[in-house]
Parts: C-alpha cells; sequence; structure tokens
C-alpha cells in the first residue's frame, strides 16, 4: 500500500492523489515520523469504514472515518483546517518560523505559543497525537471507540452543514453541538469577508497540509478590516466558537461512554488506573466547557507534557508529582451531566 515518505504507516487511500513537498513551517501539522522536506502523498478521497451517529437519516450520506490512527489524525487536521473558529493572525512567514525553532531554548518556547492553521482545533489534534504515541489508539477498544465518535460526529456535522440539511431534524445532541460549532466558526470567517465553507471539497476528505492556504486567507483579510471588526471577532465571535467547540467535544464524549460500558468495564477490569484516568479525561473536557479558556497554538501541549502519561496503559507507580496532582484533580472534578 501507499505509505507516506519516512512513515511506516500506509495511507488507506481510494483515488485521486496529490504529491507536495512538507513545509519546514507546517511539521507540526503532519504525522511525528515524517522528515523534514519529505515528498508526501496526500489522500483526497478516503476508502474507509463508514461512520453513522446516532439517529442519523437514512438517506444521509456515511461519512468515511479511518481505522488507522495516523490517517484519522489527518482528517481531524483537514477538519480544523476548514473550520479552525480561530483567525490566524501572526505575520512571521514559515521560512522565518522554520530558522526560530533551530533556536535553543527561545525556539522552543515560540513553537509552543506560534498561531496555527488548526485554531482551537490544535487542542484536539495534539491531544489525539498524544493517545497514538502512548499507544492508547492502537490497544484499547475504548479509547479507540470514543475517538471514532469525536471525529465521525464532527465530520458528520459537517456534511449536514455543507450540504444544506436540517439540523433541527437530528435528534442527536452531539451532532447538533458540532454544528453549531461550524456555524460558530462560519461567522468568524465571513466576518473577514472570507466564503465560509470554500475549503470544503467531500465528507471525510484528507487535505492538502502542505499549504498554507485557507488560513493564510484569513490572516490577510483579519489585517484588511477595521480594527472594530477585529475586536468583535477576537472578543465576540472566536470566544463563541471556542464554547460551541468545547460543548461538542463533550456531548460526543458522554455519548461515547453511555454507549460503551462493556469496554469501559473490561478496561477499569484490567487496567484499574488506566481506567480511573480515563473517567477523569472525560471530566477535563467538562471543565473545559466551563472555564473556556483562550487557547493559543500548541499551548496545551505544555500542559500535556507536565499532567498526562506517556504509557499505555496507566501505572500509578510510574506518574511523575504533576501527573499525580492530574489525577487527584479529575477525580474530585464535579461529575459531569448526562448526555
Amino acid at each position: 500500500g501507499l505509505r507516506a515518505v519516512g512513515s511506516d504507516v500506509p495511507i488507506d487511500v481510494h483515488t485521486n492523489f496529490s504529491a507536495a513537498v512538507a513545509d519546514p513551517g507546517m511539521t507540526g501539522l503532519l504525522p511525528s515520523n515524517t522528515a523534514q522536506g519529505a515528498v508526501l502523498v496526500q489522500p483526497r478521497q478516503l476508502k474507509a469504514p463508514p461512520y453513522r451517529p446516532d439517529d442519523w437519516p437514512a438517506d444521509a450520506p456515511s461519512i468515511p472515518v479511518s481505522n488507522d490512527p495516523e490517517t484519522r489524525l489527518l482528517q481531524v487536521a483537514s477538519f480544523y483546517r476548514r473550520n479552525p473558529g480561530f483567525m490566524r493572525t501572526e505575520g512571521v512567514t514559515p521560512r522565518i518560523v522554520a530558522k526560530l525553532a533551530e533556536l535553543p531554548l527561545v525556539g522552543r518556547a515560540y513553537q509552543y505559543v506560534r498561531a496555527t492553521g488548526l485554531g482551537v482545533g490544535q487542542v484536539t489534534y495534539d491531544q489525539m497525537r498524544w493517545m497514538i504515541d502512548r499507544g492508547a489508539l492502537v490497544d484499547d477498544p475504548w479509547w479507540i471507540k470514543g475517538n471514532t465518535r469525536i471525529i465521525g460526529d464532527a465530520l458528520s456535522a459537517e456534511a449536514l452543514v455543507r450540504s444544506g440539511g436540517d439540523a433541527a431534524a437530528i435528534d442527536n445532541v452531539a451532532i447538533r453541538g458540532w454544528v453549531d460549532y461550524i456555524k460558530a466558526s462560519d461567522a468568524v470567517v465571513a466576518a473577514m469577508g472570507v466564503q465560509p465553507g470554500g475549503a470544503y471539497t467531500k465528507a471525510g476528505a484528507v487535505d492538502d497540509l502542505t499549504t498554507l492556504r485557507p488560513d493564510g486567507a484569513l490572516s490577510d483579510a483579519y489585517k484588511g478590516v477595521s480594527l472594530l471588526e477585529r475586536a468583535k471577532v477576537r472578543f465576540d465571535l472566536m470566544p463563541r466558537a471556542r464554547m460551541a467547540f468545547w460543548k461538542a467535544h463533550e456531548h460526543s464524549a458522554l455519548m461515547h461512554q453511555a454507549a460503551t460500558p462493556d469496554e469501559f468495564a473490561e478496561l477499569q477490569a484490567k487496567y484499574p488506573d488506566e481506567g480511573e484516568f480515563a473517567k477523569g479525561w472525560l471530566k477535563f473536557i467538562g471543565a473545559h466547557r466551563v472555564v473556556n479558556l483562550p487557547t493559543a497554538g500548541h499551548g496545551p501541549l505544555l500542559f500535556q507534557h507536565a499532567a498526562l502519561p506517556d504509557t499505555y496503559p496507566v501505572v500509578n507507580a510510574d506518574l511523575t508529582p504533576g501527573q499525580r496532582a492530574f489525577a487527584w484533580l479529575t477525580r474530585h472534578l464535579p461529575k459531569q451531566r448526562e448526555a
């Protein structure tokens, strides 16, 4: 099968390929085992298992969600490139970013806080990258199903919005939540005079992530509007999109939890510490919805490196003091609302 150069992971593609050279400034969007400057074969359409949300209309299309974690990660990146809920304002070119990254300490810190093309979705991308690296998305059915549901719900909602479907007719709170997020993201894009949904091609598609076209267009548009319009985007529209993102994420996670009691019981029986951590992680998603803190670039990675375990399953004896504190905090967060 086809593989990205420098990767052992097959890409489950169907047709319509495009080759591109990885931009050094965009390597954060590519698989961690992809060499800088490698020539990538990017899939445009996926031949992947269909995903149908609960209460999905019979005549609605099934959305392909890859069963390969690395390709599913590219689907996540593509979704948030199309629906960032965010205005990229960074004026530094990828070439300068690549030079900054070579600097000791300063360069590393800048990589954490620099703007990214995924907007609020950078959090989801970084979390999924962490889950892949620790092995949870390969070894555990409960984590795999939850990851698939969150991605599938977002992609299904996108297909519904872009096809002009009626979200009010969908009796699925997670899908309606993702529809709200996409519309909030569209409001950010439209405020800049950029066509919402202009980058959409096909449900579940993986885009060419080596170009700066979508976020570059938003950045240029942002610089060309009035200060009043910028303030509206920054202090009204973007916080609305961020809140909608966390609400949708939480709804999908809660529906997954309710739908997989057997898988979760198996996880708890086999790995009790991992089960406790998983419950805490779901609570942590809900806490984000309440706090609605602004996020910038890879900034959450600073927290993840300090608080999240590196291996699957969790073994409390191996946790650092910071990770133990996170585990204690999540166990004592209020119980989540029912989906």
